[in-house]
């Protein structure tokens, strides 16, 4: 077999591992009990990865559900530090 001649449907990855939405929430309203917001680097730094992509995506997820979300890309951030 050619590595890579499979085509692999997104969601037999997903399948495979399963993350517990309501366990990550509750890591992130944990963090926000001392501090009014937090960055996706923040509650990875107190809490590492487990589960890799699928539990990044997850997190991911819960932000872009949230009404309170910000996204703030990196380069923005290092812009805005240089003024």
């Amino acid at each position: 077999m050619d590595a890579g001649s499979d085509d692999v449907p997104a969601e037999a990855l997903f399948s495979q591992i399963y993350v517990d939405k309501e366990k990550l929430k509750d890591r992130i309203r944990y963090l926000l009990q001392s501090q009014d917001r937090i960055t996706l680097s923040q509650i990875i730094g107190h809490f590492p990865l487990e589960l890799g992509l699928s539990e990044l995506i997850t997190y991911l997820v819960i932000a872009s559900e949230s009404s309170k979300r910000r996204f703030i890309p990196m380069n923005w951030r290092r812009k805005a530090n240089r003024t």
